[in-house]
């Protein structure tokens, strides 16, 4: 099972009632920009998160199976 900090399980219910987040959402949950990079690697590595428009788009789907593993 993949384990998210506080953090990131705030950014993953932003995206998951919104369907995607933004760079904005990001900077107002992660107040440096090294820790705003990690994370967005991360998402992207995991699949949760797909790059579009300027924006991310969630994968509910990939989501609920990295939470379900």
């Amino acid at each position: 099972m993949t384990k998210f900090s506080a953090k990131q399980k705030e950014i993953l219910e932003i995206a998951k009632k919104k369907g995607f987040v933004t760079f904005e959402n990001l900077n107002s949950v992660f107040s440096s920009p090294i820790s705003r990079k990690s994370n967005i690697e991360r998402f992207l590595a995991l699949g949760i998160f797909i790059e579009a428009d300027g924006k991310f788009k969630v994968d509910t789907k990939k989501l609920k199976e990295i939470q379900d593993e």
